[in-house]
């Protein structure tokens, strides 16, 4: 199996999408596309961007470790899954620094009918 096909099978999750034949004509693949990767061959990178972009992952790892398949040199090999990590790492301290630099009190939305408009946080403000 190839890291194509287990971003597939992530993006055909988040889609909620439940078959590979189904999941092939959303993506604009065929069938026998898909099986390739679920055999171990890897997507063009223009899918592994559509995918991961989609489902909110970053390009440039996913894109990394599908070089990394595909390398035939064992340094090659290492030297991509080294980028992939790098790339990994920055996405996860962004995504920390993110949660980090929220407001102390901002709080979840609740009890709220289906009719408000959307939106993710509040400030809760104490002391007026």
């Amino acid at each position: 199996m190839s890291a194509s096909y287990d971003l597939f099978c992530r993006w055909k999750h988040v889609q909620k999408i439940q078959s590979d034949n189904a999941g092939a004509l959303a993506l604009g693949v065929s069938r026998a596309t898909v099986s390739l990767w679920k055999q171990g061959k890897n997507a063009e990178i223009h899918y592994i961007e559509r995918m991961a972009n989609e489902i909110g992952d970053s390009p440039e790892m996913w894109s990394a470790v599908v070089m990394a398949e595909r390398s035939n040199s064992e340094p090659e090999k290492a030297a991509w899954k080294r980028i992939a990590q790098k790339l990994a790492t920055v996405a996860m301290t962004l995504l920390l620094g993110v949660g980090l630099g929220s407001p102390r009190d901002a709080q979840a939305a609740v009890g709220h009918s289906a009719t408000d408009s959307v939106y993710i946080m509040r400030n809760v403000v104490t002391g007026f």
